[in-house]
């Protein structure tokens, strides 16, 4: 029998997994794996909204083919080309924007999740069971944690800390600035020790990590989008969508510490570390 996941008392009916995809053919059967254990445990029907921008591989046929038995959409970007020659933050920031006004009236929650995340379907359940306790969270990240495969013994090593420190600010205006596991990063770092505890949810001013769950109807809000806030080097394009749902709805943005899903680097090109 599956699960039914409740929020405000009421059961969930329907969710939204809203995806960018970009030459994640490396990717993509794991994560349509995952998505299929969570239509295995969970009572709630899903829709897809999968947005693709000029892949080169065979990312586009293998999203038909999982969405050939299933409910949503894929739409490819036609001005890719355009797209590239801004920067990765202003790109991002427009095709989520593009994704928000995709969301069925009738969705309830959304998914957003990045294609190189690993998670367990008990993830989903766990993140609402922290929104029941606190309702006044809108949007609800999980604790993203990069991983990488070794390619000697195939061991999965891990650097243990919050991976997307661009896209968490917490409510005194500073970063958490981990102890980085890219050689060349020159953002990052002595580790910071955390001013928190695991399994407690944290309210921040911005924050994703790579899966995280939002009420549909912020989706939904034309007043709420991504944008990149700096216009040089801007850190992350959810600043602006977190500050905005902060400011003009009831709701804040947390991040459940002890929700742990892993940020998949092994396929990361050595150029991008």
């Amino acid at each position: 029998m599956k699960t039914q996941i409740t929020s405000d008392g009421a059961i969930i009916q329907s969710l939204s997994v809203v995806v960018l995809c970009r030459d994640n053919e490396a990717y993509l059967p794991l994560l349509f794996h995952m998505l299929e254990s969570l239509e295995q445990k969970y009572a709630v029907e899903f829709e897809y909204v999968f947005i693709e921008n000029g892949s080169v591989d065979r990312t586009v046929a293998l999203i038909r083919q999982f969405l050939a038995p299933r409910k949503g959409l894929l739409t490819d970007i036609d001005n890719s080309a355009e797209l590239d020659q801004l920067p990765r933050t202003n790109r991002l920031a427009r095709l989520r924007n593009q994704a928000k006004t995709l969301i069925s009236k009738d969705s309830q929650w959304s998914l957003l999740i990045d294609t190189d995340i690993i998670f367990g379907d008990h993830v989903l359940a766990a993140l609402f069971n922290h929104i029941k306790a606190d309702p006044t969270i809108g949007m609800l990240g999980a604790f993203g944690i990069e991983i990488r495969q070794s390619p000697q013994s195939q061991q999965w090593l891990s650097k243990n800390h919050y991976y997307d420190s661009f896209a968490f600010i917490d409510l005194n205006d500073g970063f958490y600035w981990p102890y980085c596991a890219f050689d060349s990063c020159q953002h990052c770092g002595d580790f910071v020790p955390p001013r928190w505890h695991r399994g407690q949810t944290l309210e921040v001013k911005s924050a994703f990590g790579g899966l995280a769950l939002i009420r549909s109807d912020l989706l939904r809000d034309a007043r709420l989008l991504w944008n990149s806030p700096l216009q040089d080097d801007p850190p992350c394009e959810h600043i602006a969508f977190c500050t905005s749902l902060r400011e003009l709805t009831p709701f804040k943005v947390a991040i459940a510490t002890d929700c742990e899903v892993y940020w998949d680097t092994t396929h990361m090109p050595r150029a991008l570390e």
